[in-house]
C-alpha cells in the first residue's frame, strides 16, 4: 500500500485523489549501475481504496456481487453482474436442509423467487462450474 497524500500535496493545490477510481502512476528511477544510465520507467495502474486504507497497485477490482432485496418477496436482483457476459449461468436454490428448491439459468439479473415459501435459503450463482457468488436469501411475505 502506498500513501501518496503527501507527495501529491506538494504538487496539487485544488485537487484530490478519488475514491474508487482508477489512476495511472509512473515511476522513474534512476539506476547508476546501469550501463544506460538513462532513466527507466514503470507505468503501472492503482486502484483509490477509501479514506485512510492508502491506494494499491494493480487493476481495480470487480464490483462485489450483492444480492437484493434481501429479504424478498416475489423477485431479486445480483446487482454488479452482468447476465449477458455470462451467458449459462445458473442459479442455484437450497434450502437449510441442503436440498435443492429452484434452479434456473439467469437470462437477466432479475430472478423470480414467487414460488419459494417464506424461509431462509442459499442462493448460489454458477459459471461453467465455478461458484461465483453465495449468498443467504431470506423470503418473507
Amino acid at each position: 500500500m502506498f500513501d501518496l497524500s503527501d507527495l501529491w500535496a506538494s504538487w496539487a493545490t485544488n485537487w484530490e485523489f478519488e475514491t474508487f477510481r482508477s489512476y495511472h502512476v509512473q515511476v522513474v528511477l534512476e539506476n547508476n549501475n546501469c550501463p544506460n544510465p538513462s532513466w527507466n520507467q514503470l507505468i503501472k495502474p492503482f486502484f483509490v481504496c477509501p479514506t485512510g486504507t492508502g491506494c494499491r497497485l494493480g487493476e481495480p477490482e470487480e464490483p462485489q456481487i450483492r444480492l437484493g432485496p434481501n429479504p424478498a418477496n416475489s423477485s431479486v436482483f445480483l446487482h454488479n453482474f452482468d447476465a449477458g457476459s455470462h451467458p449459462g449461468s445458473l442459479i442455484v436454490i437450497s434450502d437449510m436442509t441442503g436440498r435443492t428448491q429452484q434452479t434456473a439459468i439467469l437470462s437477466s439479473n432479475e430472478i423470480d423467487v414467487s414460488a419459494l415459501p417464506v424461509g431462509i435459503y442459499a442462493l448460489q450463482l454458477i459459471h461453467k462450474g465455478q461458484r461465483l457468488f453465495t449468498s443467504k436469501l431470506i423470503i418473507a411475505r
